[in-house]
């Protein structure tokens, strides 16, 4: 169930100041299924260590829970802090849900060499309490961001226009290329009443066809504190939009 990418841009797409840690939620709603899912994001840094560690807890609700076999999934990244960028040691998404009566885990486990330009995979799944099956490899590209660490750096992105690209491990499977558009002029006020926002925003391009979307094209408002208060999944297949707001 793709939506977890969703829920995984949408709760770490802010642009902090450093020395804050910070802990957020989303409630996201799909047409006529109501709500389904809620987010759960959290980002600690030790500034004496120079370390930080950001946590997203995802889960689904109501009807949605029932379907997918009461999935939740977890994505954790943890490193280094050096001047004002976080960079990634070790990424890790697992997915737990309900199958046959007994908890099957999956888990991706990405470990960063820099000095190598390289990121090694570790992918386990199994049964909880049975014996994982466990296999190795070497990632097809190399980034110096992972889908949760991105975000925090933002801000930092090197770009010479408002269309611009980049990439993080975790995000799209072959390259983990992710397109972002900041938009400007009639079609920034287009997105602005569309998302009921007066702050800025942003179009970011997945590249993943999530719920059947075809680019899993993602609208998104940053409020005052920099934090990602509304989002919108668009064209959803059947559904039109999926829509997610700030809780807290």
């Amino acid at each position: 169930m793709k939506i977890f990418k969703f829920f995984a841009f949408l709760a770490i797409f802010v642009n902090l100041a450093f020395g804050e840690s910070v802990s957020v939620k989303y409630a996201v709603k799909f047409g006529i299924f109501g709500e389904i899912g809620v987010a759960n994001a959290t980002l600690v840094k030790d500034e004496a260590k120079k370390t930080y560690e950001i946590t997203l807890d995802a889960k689904t609700t109501g009807l949605t829970n029932s379907i997918s076999g009461n999935r939740r999934e977890y994505f954790h990244s943890k490193g280094k802090i050096v001047g004002n960028t976080l960079v990634p040691d070790i990424y890790t998404h697992e997915v737990n849900r309900n199958k046959k009566d007994k908890e099957r885990i999956s888990r991706k486990i990405f470990t960063f060499d820099h000095a190598n330009s390289a990121v090694n995979l570790k992918r386990e799944s199994g049964y909880k309490g049975e014996k994982m099956d466990i296999s190795n490899e070497k990632l097809g590209y190399y980034a110096t961001n992972d889908l949760l660490s991105l975000f925090f750096n933002f801000s930092k992105l090197q770009h010479s226009s408002n269309k611009f690209y980049t990439t993080a491990v975790g995000a799209k499977n072959e390259n983990g290329r992710i397109d972002i558009i900041i938009p400007q002029d009639k079609q920034k006020t287009a997105v602005q009443n569309e998302l009921e926002s007066e702050f800025d925003p942003y179009i970011v391009f997945i590249n993943q066809k999530i719920f059947s979307s075809a680019r899993g094209e993602l609208y998104l408002s940053l409020n005052e504190r920099g934090y990602a208060n509304k989002a919108i999944l668009k064209n959803v297949l059947l559904f039109g939009d999926i829509r997610a707001e700030l809780l807290e």
